[in-house]
């Protein structure tokens, strides 16, 4: 993760999406999480939308709606925090109940 702004606040960690085919699993520190991401991709809308997998009690579950640019080894994703609507931009601001992610792809 290059950098993330949720709800107006930057946000930092060393967070990793390992994407395969159909769904992601977040790298977070050095620690894999368990259970995948599954999103399907609406390339001519650039949209996305994510189905969670059950959280812990207290936690958001269920499923995001976003839109996402990508260009050349860049990924931006932005996300409704309510799982509402989609963004209509990539905007984070306070008060806007919304994430952006930029990611770098990790060449192997």
């Amino acid at each position: 993760m290059v950098s993330c702004v949720a709800n107006g606040e930057s946000e930092t960690g060393d967070v990793r999406w390992i994407v395969e085919d159909d769904h992601y699993t977040i790298r977070l520190d050095g620690q894999s999480h368990v259970d995948p991401y599954t999103f399907k991709l609406d390339p001519s809308q650039k949209r996305i939308d994510v189905f969670h997998h059950d959280t812990p009690k207290g936690t958001y579950g269920g499923s995001l709606k976003g839109i996402y640019e990508l260009k050349g080894d860049s990924l931006r994703v932005c996300y409704d925090l309510t799982g509402q609507k989609y963004p209509k931009s990539f905007d984070a601001g306070r008060g806007s109940r919304q994430v952006v992610y930029e990611f770098r792809r990790e060449r192997r």
